[in-house]
């Protein structure tokens, strides 16, 4: 969410699959005030019932349709132009992502950003239960000062994975939460990705 554009695309599958189930589906305000990780708790509170279905067969319908409607998403506003100033100033980008490592790749290939990246980290299935772990053992295996790192992210779990790294985190506005549950966190939020030059002092 924090480069690419998807928060629609998550609401309406995740509202396809509610319906599906005869479920109440939600406003955009609402996703934005619910949506949280791990995806298997967030989907306890929208109601699923686990004792009846299992979250893996869950999991699976809701990939299916993202990935096939997921190139119909564009990147946010700014995010080529962030990550070209970024790499101008000599400083290495990652990333690191909540989707199946596989699909990751797919997206960052289908979106030429490829250049951009020295690392690219994601998770080994399709479940989305945190990214912690792969960012303590990312930031073990680059062998620096976490202080050095900036984490820039557009959710609360983001701040959370910062946190367990010890890196600086800033948050972007991108759909996914809304400003009041990014600013709970006490980081910077921005309202897009092209503040972070504008702002370039502060972080």
């Amino acid at each position: 969410g924090t480069l690419w554009n998807d928060a629609w695309l998550c609401l309406e599958i995740t509202n396809n699959v509610m319906a599906k189930r005869n479920m109440q589906t939600m406003d955009e305000e609402a996703y934005q005030q619910k949506m949280g990780f791990p995806i298997k708790e967030y989907y306890r509170k929208l109601g699923f019932d686990f004792e009846k279905e299992r979250y893996e067969d869950i999991a699976v319908e809701w990939i299916a349709e993202y990935e096939e409607r997921r190139f119909k998403c564009l990147l946010q506003d700014d995010a080529v132009e962030v990550l070209k100033y970024i790499k101008d100033m000599n400083v290495t980008q990652s990333v690191l992502s909540a989707y199946n490592h596989e699909t990751l790749q797919q997206a960052i290939t289908h979106f030429e950003l490829n250049d951009f990246f020295m690392d690219i980290i994601g998770l080994n299935d399709i479940y989305a239960e945190s990214k912690v772990a792969n960012a303590v053992d990312y930031i073990k295996q680059l062998g620096i000062d976490p202080k050095e790192v900036l984490f820039v992210g557009d959710t609360q779990h983001d701040f959370e994975v910062a946190e367990s790294i010890g890196t600086d985190c800033v948050l972007v506005l991108s759909g996914h939460n809304n400003r009041a549950r990014l600013e709970e966190t006490g980081c910077l939020v921005f309202d897009s990705l092209s503040d972070i030059m504008a702002h370039e002092s502060e972080i």
